[in-house]
């Protein structure tokens, strides 16, 4: 009798040890199929430990011995709820199965333990092991349907029977919630890990578009359904319409143009998860606590400053008679001075210092004007004054060209390049408060803040920049300034260039997204598809007329267009202040010559020399 009580210990035993068996080579190959869909470098085997109470638990040392042995795959092994941070880059790359013991609590505890370690556990593929039981489908749609709404979608549930028959169960999520079970025995290509957000079954994606955006805005609005526009819109009206969606009309936008934004407002943005995606750009920021798409596009933030200006006609005289004229002008006086001095003194003439230093005749000359000559000249001297004559002639006429010429063709005034020449010009540059604040300490703006306007009002900002106000230069990010430099080929002066100032070179911009968001996968092949194919590049040669169709740019010439003018009053100020010099100056050589003439005694006090006791004393007449 005890033989044979043993007997059949001995063959449970045998029996038990060999579904186990079959279980593990059945998870063998499930984990060598998974591997040959997407690759992955490490196997992550949670369970608990094996106990009476959980007859559900699996063997753990004969699964890794078959995966150890036949795959060659790392594999760790977690007890209980143990929590390990991995580092986001691998997450994607690793397959965990979880083992469940029936119990909803302690089911759920472990799998949130699997979701602290992974902050990406959306990538994560998870395949869930249960045994056979009468209410297992109801417990799994529970247990996979919290899988669910913490965002783990890769996930399946594997229930094994002692007919060595396995079921897979997989979640479904649109339209509703539900879940669909498959004999993999009935199918021998069976696809584990599907895209569940491939078709979306018409719903909606929830987008923050935000205010005054020329990256994307709402282009037309049809019921409840809205279509984007822009290079940065039309991405997500494609991608809408790829997976069978469409894009909600908002409550309300965000008033958040730039895409400098820091991390607190991104993690507000989607704090309660209203919103999916947001329809700007930012910076992938590693410590905050959202998703980011792959690089859309690479942005630079520059100034763009004003033209040139002519510069004023008042001028034009000073840039005529500029000191090398001058010099040449003065020293061909004395030369010819000397060259008249000098037949003089051959005819045995005297000539003195002041006719040489001070000719005036001979400046009047070379000025183009009539000068006196000796009535009676020699051959030599003839030739002098035919000389000078022929100079005043060149001379005149070269200068009245230049100056007509710089009339006609006004001459630019020095043009900014550097911090240098916007200090020179007094040319402050206008930038938005919250961008100043969030750039100032990270940026090479802390090297031009003392040129800073920081404005508050983000509309009369991008009123004055849109309308080319020229009394500052503005921060502009690339994208944005394609577009002023297409809209200034309709001018018939541009008024703004991009200048070389730049505080940010080469930002790498990217598609914020909620944390752990389904779509980042989808959406990253989307962005790389597109950018192979150009039509991220064919969006961006749009991007103007579609301003112009949604009217945020018009074609209206605000530049000064110049004009040949005479010249006015106004415009020889600066002969006019000369003069007034020189005649003043005229007027008081006048007035001492009629007192020098007259005699006028002037009532000075001068000093008187007295004698006291043999000294000389110093006094003073009153």
């Amino acid at each position: 009798m005890a033989s044979s009580v043993n007997g059949t210990i001995l063959l449970s035993f045998l029996q038990l040890f060999a579904q186990e068996h079959a279980n593990s080579v059945k998870l063998m190959e499930i984990t060598n199929s998974v591997r040959e869909e997407k690759y992955f470098h490490t196997l992550i085997f949670i369970s608990h430990p094996r106990t009476e109470e959980d007859e559900t638990s699996f063997d753990l040392d004969i699964l890794s011995k078959l995966v150890m042995e036949n795959l060659e795959i790392p594999m760790l092994q977690w007890r209980k709820c143990s929590t390990v941070h991995l580092p986001i880059e691998i997450q994607r790359q690793i397959f965990a199965m979880v083992t469940l013991v029936g119990k909803k609590t302690k089911d759920k505890k472990t799998l949130k333990a699997l979701w602290q370690s992974m902050r990406r556990i959306v990538t994560t593929r998870i395949l869930l092991l249960t045994k056979e039981s009468g209410s297992n489908e109801d417990y799994l749609s529970n247990i996979m349907g919290y899988c669910i709404e913490n965002k783990a979608i890769q996930v399946l549930a594997m229930e094994t029977s002692s007919n060595s028959e396995s079921k897979i169960f997989e979640p479904e999520i649109f339209p509703k919630f539900k879940l669909n079970s498959y004999n993999i025995e009935a199918k021998p290509r069976f696809l584990f890990f599907k895209n569940l957000y491939k078709d979306m079954k018409g719903q909606p994606l929830n987008i923050a578009i935000m205010n005054r955006s020329s990256r994307a805005y709402s282009l037309r609005e049809v019921d409840d359904q809205v279509y984007m526009g822009g290079y940065l819109g039309h991405l997500f009206t494609v991608f809408a319409e790829k997976h069978n969606s469409f894009i909600r009309k908002p409550a309300a936008t965000e008033n958040l143009p730039y895409y400098f934004l820091n991390s607190k407002s991104l993690e507000g943005l989607f704090a309660n998860r209203t919103y999916d995606m947001m329809a700007e750009f930012s910076m992938d920021i590693l410590h905050s606590n959202i998703d980011f798409s792959r690089i859309y596009d690479l942005v630079d933030l520059c100034l763009m400053v004003p033209v040139e200006k002519p510069v004023p006609l008042y001028k034009l005289y000073s840039i005529t008679f500029d000191p090398s004229m001058i010099a040449l002008l003065f020293s061909s006086t004395l030369i010819f001075a000397v060259l008249v001095a000098l037949t003089f003194w051959i005819r045995d003439s005297p000539i003195s210092l002041q006719d040489i230093l001070v000719n005036v005749y001979v400046f009047n000359g070379l000025l183009g004007q009539a000068f006196p000559m000796t009535r009676t000249y020699a051959g030599l001297r003839s030739f002098v004054y035919l000389l000078i004559c022929i100079h005043g002639i060149i001379f005149n006429t070269t200068l009245v060209t230049f100056l007509q010429t710089m009339k006609t063709s006004p001459l630019m005034e020095r043009p900014i390049r550097n911090l240098a020449d916007m200090e020179a010009a007094h040319l402050q540059f206008a930038i938005l408060k919250d961008e100043y604040e969030a750039q100032i300490n990270k940026t090479a703006l802390q090297d031009y803040k003392h040129m800073a306007y920081v404005m508050a009002n983000k509309k009369e900002f991008f009123t004055l920049r849109n309308n080319f106000y020229s009394r500052y230069a503005y921060v502009v990010p690339s994208d944005r300034w394609m577009l002023y430099e297409e809209q200034q080929k309709y001018f018939v002066r541009a008024r703004f260039r991009l200048s070389k100032m730049c505080f940010v070179k080469i930002i790498a911009v990217s598609v914020p997204l909620q944390a752990n968001s389904p779509f980042k996968t989808t959406l990253d092949a989307m962005i790389r598809r597109l950018n192979d194919a150009g039509i991220i590049k064919f969006w961006k040669s749009m991007a103007f007329w579609e301003a112009l169709k949604m009217k945020s740019l018009q074609l209206r010439d605000t530049s000064r267009i110049y004009r040949f003018k005479p010249l006015a009053l106004e415009d020889i100020r600066l002969l006019a202040t000369l003069f007034g010099i020189i005649l003043s100056f005229n007027c008081f050589c006048f007035f001492m010559e009629l007192c020098w003439f007259y005699r006028i005694p002037l009532k000075l006090p001068l000093p008187k020399i007295k004698s006291f006791k043999g000294k000389k004393y110093l006094t003073w007449k009153s």
